[in-house]
């Protein structure tokens, strides 16, 4: 099985549009942190990392 216990990382689970959805739609206040993570069919968490790396990359 590859992926973390060989040493590498778990392929991502969302795209950049999908990210960039995320981020007016949280910012425009039309939907929360939790609400997108749900309609994205992933953890509130793995949202909130990807939010992250995101504004981390445009500032």
């Amino acid at each position: 099985m590859e992926g973390i216990m060989d040493g590498g990382v778990c392929p991502a689970r969302l795209n950049q549009e999908q990210i960039s959805h995320a981020v007016r739609m949280i910012t425009e206040e039309r939907e929360t942190v939790s609400g997108m993570a749900g309609l994205l069919k992933v953890d509130r968490t793995t949202l909130h990392r990807a939010l992250k790396r995101k504004l981390t990359k445009s500032s």
